[in-house]
């Protein structure tokens, strides 16, 4: 193979290149024929390639040998095929059995015509060279090697590919860790999201296994960080924390999971555990190698009551639902007292739906929200009004809020990490002409 390279201020990297093959050929005057006719094709570094698939390593199929070259100097087992982008006869498939592969895609724009109008497939899909042989070769193999990825590197420049990534930073170690990966991905984002979930649910159908996502909460710790739509495609949440300041009797942390989301189950349950250290061996230089096991906490609690907690059970978005009202019935300008006629008992507040609604919404809001286009926009809202309306209604059929056309108020049921409502009394209340309240007021003395 012979390879030209010369500068071309016309391209976006300033340079272009082209390559021609050629094999002996003893009739030519030079010995060489530039052409592979009748030539059977191999994958790039062939016996290289074999002993790494036989050694259950990572493969990387890249475009070009040079980019090959530059991955196996790092111990990176590469190879390519011969004719570059588009190219990758069947007869390489075989040579693939049993492999675990990445696809490393160069970074192309899209193709255009000679008339300088963009290039589509037939589906509508750009036409982008590097991507699209990633997609070709990923095809080709999907049923012969024992797994196929494909990774976009992150950062990459236009045309750019993995000899431009390593120069400026790129290691095998990182290269390794995005394989892994899934970079690139914006958590705010439902498509990006959407991804994720499609992927997991492939695996899940493909090993018939339990697929868990571990995520992390926002920086308050109030709910999820990204689209809600993460969690309204799951069947199952389950959302852990530290219990700060509370132990068992013997001194250890507590911590609790509380299962926020049951497909066809009841959610709202909540666990307290302990993570004590076990001994599971020792390393090579005769030192144990510990880690923790979930156990039942013993004993009382400290700084915490020993009796069981009494009340309604609330989680996830219900809670937050109700807390939200609460604050609206506490605060200045936002809670009312509640007229007469509807029964409540003395000092009992109510708060305006609309106002109510909005401020869910406005906590309830995925981070990245603003960031959003339109259409992205309108879904978040829609997902979080038909939230905001099953929070509604639970709180309604379990009696602890009560509503007309425009107000909404606690009923003053306990519920569990609630104290009463804003404006009930736990004291005896007063009466006059202005409100005369029955005689059995809840909560009264």
């Amino acid at each position: 193979m012979c390879r030209w390279e010369w500068e071309d201020a016309t391209t976006e990297k300033g340079r272009d290149k082209t390559f021609v093959q050629r094999r002996p050929d003893p009739s030519k005057k030079d010995g060489w024929t530039f052409s592979t006719k009748g030539v059977e094709q191999l994958p790039y570094r062939l016996p290289e390639l074999l002993e790494a698939i036989n050694s259950e390593e990572e493969v990387f199929i890249v475009e070009g040998e040079k980019k090959a070259d530059m991955l196996w100097a790092l111990g990176v087992p590469a190879t390519c095929n011969t004719g570059g982008a588009g190219k990758f006869p069947e007869t390489l498939i075989q040579w693939f059995r049993g492999a675990r592969v990445t696809i490393l895609p160069d970074n192309d724009p899209q193709s255009h015509k000679p008339d300088g109008s963009p290039m589509f497939h037939s589906d509508g899909r750009p036409v982008r060279p590097g991507q699209d042989h990633a997609e070709k070769v990923g095809s080709k193999l999907i049923n012969t090697a024992a797994r196929v990825r494909i990774l976009e590197i992150p950062g990459l420049p236009s045309k750019g590919g993995v000899d431009d990534w390593l120069p400026d930073g790129g290691s095998a170690d990182e290269l390794y860790r995005l394989a892994k990966a899934t970079p690139g991905i914006n958590e705010n984002d439902s498509a990006d999201i959407g991804k994720v979930l499609e992927r997991c649910d492939r695996i899940r159908r493909a090993t018939g296994a339990h697929v868990m996502l571990v995520h992390h909460m926002n920086a308050e710790g109030a709910r999820p960080r990204g689209h809600t739509s993460l969690l309204a495609n799951v069947e199952t949440v389950i959302v852990t924390r530290k219990l700060e300041d509370r132990h068992d009797r013997d001194g250890r942390l507590l911590r609790e999971f509380e299962l926020r989301k049951q497909k066809e189950g009841e959610a709202g349950t909540k666990t307290r555990f302990v993570l004590p250290v076990i001994d599971i061996g020792t390393d090579e230089d005769g030192e144990p190698v510990t880690s923790c096991v979930v156990a039942t906490p013993s004993g009382a609690e400290s700084g915490s009551s020993t009796g069981k907690p009494s009340g309604i059970q609330l989680g996830g978005a219900n809670q937050v639902g109700l807390r939200v009202l609460y604050d609206l019935l506490a605060g200045e300008g936002t809670g009312f007292f509640a007229p007469p006629e509807l029964g409540l008992p003395y000092g009992a507040r109510v708060a305006d739906r609309k106002a109510w609604s909005a401020r869910f919404y406005e906590i309830s809001r995925p981070e990245g929200f603003d960031d959003l286009d339109d259409d992205e926009k309108e879904k978040s809202r829609a997902n979080l009004r038909k939230q905001f309306e099953r929070v509604r209604d639970l709180l309604v059929s379990k009696g602890i809020i009560g509503l007309d056309s425009t107000n909404a108020w606690a009923m003053g049921r306990p519920v569990m990490g609630f104290g009463p409502p804003p404006g009930f009394s736990t004291r005896k209340p007063a009466t006059g002409p202005a409100y005369a309240p029955p005689d059995d007021v809840p909560f009264a003395e």
